[in-house]
This record gives C-alpha cells, structure tokens and sequence, in this order.
C-alpha cells in the first residue's frame, strides 16, 4: 500500500507541499488529527535509521522494525482518540492488537540471538 501511494501523483504533491514532511515545524493549516499522524511518523524515523544501520543484516531489518510497529500503533491510537467511525475505530484497534503482537515477536527474535 506504502509504495501504491508513493507512486500516486496526488500523495507525491501532498507530501512535498507538507513543510512537516520535509523537516518543517509548521502544521498551518492542518488539522489535528494530521499533526499527530505527522509526528507519530517522525518519531520513528531516526529510531528506523538507527535500527538499520545494524551490520547484521537481519539484526538491521528487526531494529528498524520495532520503531516502524510503534509508529503504527501511535498513529492508531491517535486515530481511536478522534475518530467517529466505527469501521476506522475497529481498523485502529487492529492495527494496534497486530503490531504490538508484531513488536513482541520481534523482541523474543532479538532476546534469542543475544543469548
């Protein structure tokens, strides 16, 4: 889906006019919910470089995904905080029973190969 709105002429536009996805403070203009969906992305990013910039190439792609499954479920639980829609609020609560089970799977693989 990701790459589906990468590639769509309208997601491209939109995020480059959004100062906040270019590095920017400014959410002029935006509402609420799109603050909070913005800085939920945000915060994962360096947390995802971090994570990947592991040697191991398998340790890279779990680190950085730990930060990306905590982005998700921050953006679901900002989404459950203003939704009215009951099929966006069970969305929501999906994504965040699914990357949370995602995160623990995760740390069990990573605690396993410390070992």
């Amino acid at each position: 889906m990701a790459e589906r709105m990468r590639t769509m002429p309208m997601m491209q536009g939109m995020m480059q006019d959004m100062p906040m996805m270019q590095g920017g403070q400014s959410g002029a203009g935006m509402s609420e919910a799109s603050r909070a969906y913005i800085m939920a992305m945000r915060k994962t990013h360096p947390p995802m470089m971090m994570g990947a910039m592991a040697s191991d190439p398998e340790i890279a792609f779990l680190c950085a995904m730990l930060p990306h499954h905590q982005g998700a479920v921050d953006m679901a639980r900002a989404a459950l905080d203003r939704t009215k829609s009951e099929a966006v609020r069970e969305i929501a609560k999906e994504t965040i029973e699914e990357n949370e089970k995602g995160m623990k799977e995760i740390r069990a693989e990573l605690d396993k190969r410390a070992r």
